[in-house]
Formats: C-alpha cells, sequence, structure tokens
C-alpha cells in the first residue's frame, strides 16, 4: 500500500528524529514533488536559516532533508544537488542550473 502524501499540502514534521520508514517517505514525497536545482540551488543565506535532517543511516553520505519553520522545503543528496518544493523554489528565487 503506497502511504505518501499525494495531495498538494506538504506534511509539517514535528520533530528531527524520523524512522528510516518515515524519513524514505519524507524524501519520496519531495523527489516526487520538488524540483531538481542542482548543487548551487541553493545560496548559503537561505542554506543557514533551514533545519537539516540526516537520513538514519549508517551510510557516510546519506540524504539530508530541509526544514523551513517545521515544513520540508528541499532534499540534498550528496554530489547530485538539491530538490526544492515549488513554493519554496519561488519564494526564495531558487533556479534550475538551466534556468540561470
Amino acid at each position: 500500500m503506497d502511504s505518501r502524501n499525494h495531495g498538494t499540502e506538504s506534511p509539517e514534521v514535528a520533530g528531527t528524529e524520523l524512522t528510516p520508514e518515515q524519513f524514505q517517505d519524507l524524501y519520496l514525497y519531495i523527489a516526487d514533488n520538488g524540483v531538481f536545482v542542482g548543487i548551487s540551488g541553493v545560496s548559503w543565506r537561505d542554506h543557514v536559516a533551514l533545519k537539516a535532517i540526516d537520513e538514519p543511516t549508517t551510510a557516510p553520505e546519506g540524504l539530508s532533508i530541509y526544514l523551513s519553520a517545521g515544513w520540508p522545503v528541499a532534499v540534498y543528496e550528496f554530489d547530485v544537488g538539491y530538490r526544492v518544493m515549488p513554493a519554496f523554489r519561488h519564494r526564495w528565487g531558487w533556479r534550475r542550473p538551466d534556468e540561470q
């Protein structure tokens, strides 16, 4: 059964302690609905305001999900780049590399 949220509303994340399954569901939600903006798609000015949740794994370069005011706004895949939720992409002026 697919329990991912396929609506237009983002699920608010209350804390940063997620089970591996919860982390994967949230990652898939952002991956399915977000826009790829590349490695430099999030400026340092915006990045410092975000709270990171690291993937609960023993892998040295796992995924990181970023929150703004408790809401998931981006995911970072090591050496690949960021996927950003559309509402936040437009709010902060984040662009895909081909839109520069």
